[in-house]
């Protein structure tokens, strides 16, 4: 390569890390949500509080490295902890770029696009993860080993285990380098971590041995239940690198391959064979087939499956793919220069537009988040001064709330006789997700203790991605510690939510409010004053009735009524009996038909014999055009024929500005 086209190379790099960089903090900046509402946001947390309490900088799980390095960062918030992630991205590229131009390998500039537009590490990045800072450290390690730096490599090659588990995969290939080349003063200093974090943490944990007593890897519990398909991985190639790029990996793998035996016997080929072939083609094949067997043998490693695991190997498939790109290279060169340039404007397009058509993008919340945001906003407020027993993460964020103070308690096995030692007052929030598997409490459990009273239910209002808040207290005279009760006011209230992406776009067009007793010439029928929270009546549906009255409204009452599209339903009610198989519906009838209907059931976990609070959203799947004509309706459909009291409906109706 000429200087002149050196110059180029470095001008077209720069100008595709500045734009993946830029496009990395935009994206991050503007999602409603990030990636990973899982371990990413438990990292985060343990970074993000690891100064109040230092001693998370030693938790093996959080990984010590991670959490070191990207702490600054996280005191801002997640989105602090996505321009971390950016930075290492940006460090990747460039240790990368850097090889390349040592292998003397040609369009190298296209790195950026090869790691950053790869879809599974376009997504990790928008997350609290440890799998892209893991490549920023592996790119480092490889930059120095094929620059002959090999202690320097050893050093920072050893502090890869404290990054991600992946490590203990590479640290061998190294290591056989490193006796292939004979730098025998070099391999010592692969136990460079190993000394320093036993050394750090043995004060603390009084354990020369703490690193493998303490690591979750040797002492956790094993997911049988979770196994995949050998060929779990192979099979989410789109997810992991798109077509395009997964031709082109090959393309690498296949011309590196076939090349190893010609090069060893000719000593001026063979320059760097060894760092191509155990550094990026040998960490490649360590960590995918090594995933792939964790995820289909039972009790071998824990792993689910995850497709973000591959992103530990984008670093290697961006290099593998490039030498894939100079082998078609050098056959597209028999045919005029721009027939090149056109298959490599192509080829960058289509790898550019790929994680754009994933189905995780746009980041949204998803429906954990959006419960956990819906609820924060009640519960905020009554969190001074008072104890609260929670797993899911989302609920931390959302609520602000940290998670290592002496007055949380984490949702592992609760019972009885560990309900009894928690403060009157605390708060126990039992999610349908976290709850029931990593923290093995049943709902039932809860439910069942007297010394419990439930005050919230919070559910995401789509059935088909069922997600459940269950917000308990703890009765006063009930605790053995210490304390007295603060109430909670107001009654038991049942809320079904919606995902602020579902809803943002949408602003109230009319609200309008039913109550007892009607207006003159009503149907007062089913009006009963046996109960009612206002004292005077209420609405009765007995097993005899299945239908009762309809609220409507005509849609040219309601501002904007073409854009019309979603209900929020505000209502009292006293469960007489279970309430499986009762529905609140809503409908558009226009032009003498129905042109939209949606039945949700009401929540089961009302309350019999008391008033509950329930809210509802409905948001309609509308495809004709609405009119002036068309009317909206609301009823109860008491399709279970069974008794129940309705009182104080709202309704709002809400447009959109799309």
């Amino acid at each position: 390569m000429t200087t002149e086209d050196k110059t180029k190379s470095d001008r077209l790099f720069y100008l595709l890390l500045f734009a993946s960089l830029i496009t990395a903090i935009c994206i991050a900046f503007t999602s409603g949500a990030t990636f990973d509402s899982g371990d990413g946001i438990e990292h985060y947390l343990i970074a993000r509080y690891s100064w109040q309490h230092p001693k998370l900088l030693l938790d093996l799980w959080g990984k010590p490295v991670f959490t070191l390095i990207s702490s600054p960062f996280a005191q801002f918030g997640l989105k602090g902890m996505f321009v971390f992630q950016a930075l290492c991205a940006l460090f990747t590229f460039v240790f990368l770029y850097k090889i390349a131009n040592i292998f003397r390998l040609n369009f190298a500039w296209t790195l950026p696009v090869f790691i950053f537009f790869s879809p599974i590490y376009f997504a990790v990045i928008d997350s609290g993860l440890t799998e892209i800072m893991f490549g920023a450290t592996l790119s480092l390690t490889f930059w120095l080993l094929v620059k002959n730096r090999n202690i320097a490599a050893s050093v920072i090659a050893s502090f890869i285990l404290f990054v991600r588990p992946e490590g203990y995969l590479i640290l061998p290939l190294i290591a056989l380098l490193l006796a292939l080349k004979k730098q025998w003063k070099a391999l010592p200093f692969l136990f460079t971590s190993i000394i320093f974090f036993t050394a750090i943490g043995y004060p603390y944990y009084h354990n020369w041995l703490w690193i493998i007593t303490n690591n979750y890897k040797t002492n956790g519990d094993v997911y049988n239940g979770a196994m995949k398909s050998f060929f779990h991985y192979f099979g989410k190639y789109n997810e992991i690198w798109g077509t395009i790029y997964s031709l082109l990996l090959l393309t690498g793998i296949g011309s590196l391959a076939f090349a190893i035996p010609g090069i060893i016997s000719k000593r001026k080929e063979s320059e760097f064979v060894r760092e191509k072939v155990l550094l990026f083609m040998g960490s490649f094949f360590v960590i995918l087939v090594l995933h792939s067997i964790s995820c289909s043998v039972k009790g071998f490693v824990n792993n689910l499956g995850m497709v973000r695991y591959m992103t530990c190997l984008i670093p290697s498939s961006a290099m593998l793919a490039l030498i894939g790109i100079n082998r078609l290279s050098r056959i597209i060169k028999k045919y005029p220069a721009w027939v090149l340039y056109l298959f490599l404007l192509i080829v960058l397009l289509l790898i550019v537009i790929t994680p754009f058509r994933q189905w995780y993008y746009p980041f949204r919340p998803n429906n954990e988040e959006a419960v956990s945001d819906n609820m924060s906003g009640w519960l905020k407020p009554l969190l001074n001064h008072r104890s609260i027993c929670y797993l899911n993460p989302c609920i931390t964020t959302a609520a602000d709330i940290d998670p290592y103070d002496k007055s949380v308690f984490l949702m592992h096995g609760v019972n009885k006789n560990s309900i009894r030692w928690y403060p009157d007052s605390t708060f126990l929030i039992w999610d349908s997700h976290f709850s029931p598997q990593e923290g093995n409490t049943s709902l039932y459990t809860l439910l069942s203790d007297n010394n419990l009273k439930l005050v919230k239910v919070y559910r995401y209002y789509n059935e088909t991605e069922p997600f459940d808040l269950w917000v308990f207290m703890k009765k006063a005279g009930s605790s053995l510690t210490t304390g007295s009760e603060q109430p909670v006011a107001g009654s038991l209230t049942i809320e079904t939510v919606a995902a602020p992406w579902l809803v943002k776009d949408f602003y109230k067009g009319d609200s309008v409010s039913f109550s007892t007793p009607p207006g003159p010439g009503a149907d007062s029928s089913m009006l009963s004053p046996a109960k009612s929270p206002s004292g005077k009546q209420s609405l009765f549906y007995s097993q005899d009735r299945e239908y009762g009255p309809v609220f409507s409204k005509k849609l040219a009452e309601i501002s904007d009524y073409r854009n019309f599209g979603m209900l929020k339903i505000t209502f009292r009610l006293y469960p007489c009996n279970s309430m499986q198989g009762v529905k609140a519906v809503a409908e558009i009838k226009q032009d003498g038909k129905v042109i939209a209907w949606e039945g949700g059931n009401i929540p089961l976990e009302a309350a019999p014999n008391r008033w509950n609070t329930i809210k509802m959203t409905e948001i309609m799947n509308i495809k004709d055009n609405l009119n002036e004509t068309g009317t909206v309706n609301f009823y109860f459909w008491n399709k279970a024929k069974t008794d129940f009291y309705i009182d104080s409906v709202r309704i709002g109706y809400y447009c959109s500005e799309k």
